[in-house]
């Protein structure tokens, strides 16, 4: 047989697998699915997903050989606070390999939050640094309602009338006998002012680009897709590498924010060892993340490019 026609036949065409297969403690493979292999590590097939119990800190990695050197690889997994899952592409082999991977950081900041009070037992109106006189609600801002019904006009003391309306026998305070009350500039003064330490949790949201070689592990491209937020369950319901792109020397990342957008990047891989093995890892997650550390995903689907 001619090599070209040997090479082509050998090419895998494009398809999905979401693992939805009885469970496997050893491998992903199974009767009727692509020749999946423990490239790094054991993977299994657990509750229709394919999961590893190797330490993340080894990389673990499950592969297919595609036979193509271009393609799309996308892997599914969308679970809140869960984080070091990806895709692998371009395994020559255990040691020499290419990965973008999920991950997040964490820090924890103070800040003196003040804390008010009324010298005279009056109430504190909740706009900076002043109080009702004591007897008095606050109302908008630094307003309060009068407690008594003084006609059109607030009692000595009061400013001038803000608003007014009716009211069925009672006024806004409760004070019986009145059918109309008056909105008046409240008499105010200061408010003391203490200070207690607040903490606020910090996160910032990564996808990393990692390549191996030979077995040394370091990152290429390092990415703040969501920069420092206080929400703590953010994630990606998929990550995307497309190894053939517009602009030589590069992969283009494709992943969905859990809120549904669609956003790439374009990451340059200079002198890349292009092999023809894509597939899913997992890698440690940052020490410092407070992340769970992700062990399975929930699907990988693979199309050919060339």
């Amino acid at each position: 047989m001619i090599i070209g026609i040997l090479a082509a036949l050998t090419k895998l065409k494009a398809f999905i697998d979401n693992f939805n297969r009885a469970d496997n403690p050893s491998t992903l493979q199974a009767a009727g699915t692509k020749s999946w292999k423990n490239t790094r590590g054991t993977w299994s097939i657990l509750s229709n997903k394919a999961k590893t119990a190797t330490a993340a800190n080894t990389y673990p990695i499950a592969s297919i050989n595609s036979g193509s050197t271009y393609a799309v690889a996308k892997i599914g997994f969308g679970t809140a606070a869960t984080h070091g899952w990806g895709v692998a592409f371009w395994l020559a082999d255990a040691a020499n390999w290419y990965g973008v991977v999920t991950d997040r950081t964490y820090v924890q900041t103070t800040y003196q939050q003040p804390v008010y009070s009324c010298p005279s037992g009056g109430t504190y109106c909740n706009n900076g640094s002043t109080c009702a006189i004591p007897g008095q609600n606050c109302g908008i801002g630094a307003n309060c309602w009068c407690t008594a019904c003084y006609g059109f006009s607030c009692p000595p003391g009061y400013g001038n009338a803000i608003t007014s309306g009716w009211h069925a026998g009672t006024n806004p305070n409760g004070n019986p006998g009145c059918d109309f009350s008056i909105f008046c500039a409240g008499i105010q003064e200061n408010a003391n002012v203490s200070y207690v330490t607040a903490y606020q949790d910090n996160y910032t949201y990564f996808l990393n680009t990692i390549k191996s070689v030979s077995n040394a592990v370091s990152t290429i491209d390092n990415f703040t897709y969501i920069n420092t937020t206080t929400t703590s369950n953010s994630y990606l319901n998929y990550v995307q590498v497309s190894t053939d792109t517009p602009t030589s020397g590069t992969v283009r990342l494709t992943y969905q924010l859990n809120n549904g957008s669609v956003l790439t990047r374009d990451v340059v891989i200079n002198g890349a060892a292009k092999a023809k093995s894509y597939g899913v890892i997992v890698s440690p997650v940052n020490a410092t993340s407070s992340a769970a550390q992700a062990t399975d995903v929930d699907n990988f689907e693979y199309t050919p490019l060339v």
